[in-house]
């Protein structure tokens, strides 16, 4: 049964329980894990990245959306894209380590957190004897993970539509309300403010990769009248009774 686990009672019977939430999310990661090994196996410092990345990460709890689960939707998103948009194993190991570590500044700073993403990035990689050339690509790909910034090439338009992914979903509402939390908790943020953030997210941005553009345009389009319909609802005039005109 889906979301429930099997315990063995004292009385040698058997019943079936809701796995808790935190257990839940730990199978999740064991499961991901297992299968970083697998389709993996030849790039260890890879995994070693993903390694390393959940054990600084997993403990991050007070931010509702820049966490773990954020980090492995974007990791799993630019692989699937740069799969499709065949590029080389050495390209596609930086795109992922650049994906792995594009938010883990949040853990020094929520403002500029890519500057800091960059660092503790370059001091990792440098650890490992990573190349200066590889090292320089991976932190310009943490960098084009900038809000309406520009890509200069098909790596970093890979990164900026996996980066933005969850907007161009299903689940994009649920996403956003995450968002709007750490932005209000976190950020300070009023509504008017924030709901400006997203409107200028929904409309200006555009997908950049073509295997983007051909999997999400629909939703996207589909998301933004749904956004529309939302903001024009949170935003409009609250008129009181007394003021609105009624005919005699």
């Amino acid at each position: 049964m889906k979301n429930t686990e099997k315990v063995n009672d004292d009385d040698g019977s058997i019943h079936y329980q809701k796995i808790p939430r935190k257990k839940k999310v730990d199978w999740q990661i064991k499961s991901i894990r297992i299968t970083m090994m697998k389709k993996f196996s030849d790039s260890p410092l890879l995994i070693k990245a993903y390694r390393d990345i959940l054990r600084i990460l997993r403990p991050v709890k007070h931010y509702s959306y820049h966490n773990i689960g954020h980090t492995l939707d974007v990791f799993w998103r630019a692989r699937e894209l740069a799969r499709l948009e065949k590029i080389n194993d050495e390209e596609t190991v930086d795109l992922l380590i650049a994906a792995l570590f594009h938010d883990v500044g949040f853990i020094r700073a929520y403002n500029g957190n890519e500057i800091f993403s960059a660092e503790i990035a370059r001091a990792w990689l440098e650890k490992e004897s990573h190349p200066e050339a590889r090292i320089i690509r991976i932190e310009e790909l943490i960098f084009a993970t900038v809000p309406f910034s520009t890509p200069k090439n098909l790596l970093e338009k890979i990164i900026q539509d996996a980066d933005l992914d969850n907007f161009w979903r299903d689940d994009c509402f649920a996403k956003m309300w995450l968002v709007e939390e750490e932005l209000r908790t976190i950020a300070g943020l009023d509504t008017a403010t924030i709901y400006g953030i997203f409107w200028k997210i929904f409309h200006d941005i555009r997908f950049q990769s073509p295997v983007g553009i051909r999997q999400r345009q629909a939703k996207r389009f589909r998301n933004v009248i749904r956004f529309e319909r939302l903001y024009n609802q949170l935003m409009r005039p609250q008129w009181k009774e007394d003021t609105v005109f009624k005919k005699d």
